[in-house]
């Protein structure tokens, strides 16, 4: 397997770091994958790694992108909204788009809903246990303002920093702002999630607000990352049926 790093630049001066991976050969893959991972989380993750060993088996170009990283040309976390994830990621995809004559997109968690945001023109679209209904089942329940900053912190589990810009534009997020994002969507758009119950309530949501081709699926015995047993792979043979539909 191939593996190289690419910088992205974006417009306003910073870069996006990506993960480039490709099945060894001379010839570029007609089809690739571009990945939005979720808040907080890494190209590096679980998930992320189980979609390059399946896909570029299956002769795909699979780029990871980072929507923060380590390093002063990347952005930090608390650089970040919603809004600078959405355009990076059309940063990333007009920079891959050309190389492919097929290119995809799965948004795992927060990158569900920023892929939402975006609205690429992508062949086909994927979201695994994508983020819905923010206010209700993230910012105001998790977050807690750092008096005297321009910070908060966003704890479930880890104690994350982040901007007073990005949770409030989370707070503020109300139904109809997502569903009418939804309701942009043209794309085909297969929707993943497991069993927990609020899984069942954001992709419901979802899917009932998108307005293209679509299919709801629940991996039942699925974790929100979907590391439990074999439920990653099974992800993957999921994500990887319904884009060759396409």
């Amino acid at each position: 397997m191939h593996e190289e790093i690419l910088n992205i630049p974006t417009s306003d001066g910073k870069q996006i770091r990506c993960v480039y991976n490709a099945p060894n050969g001379k010839n570029i893959p007609k089809k690739a994958l571009l990945i939005a991972h979720g808040l907080t989380s890494s190209v590096y993750d679980y998930i992320h790694q189980q979609a390059r060993n399946y896909f570029t088996k299956k002769g795909y170009a699979i780029y990871r992108i980072a929507f923060y990283n380590l390093g002063e040309n990347y952005r930090n976390l608390v650089d970040c909204t919603l809004q600078t994830h959405a355009e990076d990621l059309n940063t990333a995809y007009n920079y891959i788009r050309p190389k492919h004559q097929k290119l995809y997109i799965a948004g795992h968690s927060y990158g569900g809903i920023t892929t939402l945001m975006a609205n690429p023109k992508a062949e086909a679209l994927a979201f695994w246990d994508s983020s819905y209904r923010l206010q209700e089942t993230l910012w105001r329940a998790y977050i807690t303002p750092i008096e005297n900053t321009p910070y908060c912190t966003l704890g479930n589990g880890i104690t994350p920093l982040i901007s007073k810009e990005m949770a409030e534009e989370g707070c503020n997020f109300t139904r109809m702002k997502e569903d009418t994002l939804a309701q942009h969507i043209k794309t085909p758009s297969l929707l993943v999630g497991c069993g927990h119950d609020s899984s069942i309530y954001r992709n419901n949501a979802l899917y009932k607000a998108l307005d293209c081709k679509k299919e709801l699926i629940f991996l039942k015995n699925a974790d929100h990352s979907f590391t439990y047993k074999n439920t990653a792979i099974q992800l993957m043979q999921k994500t990887y049926t319904w884009f060759e539909k396409f």
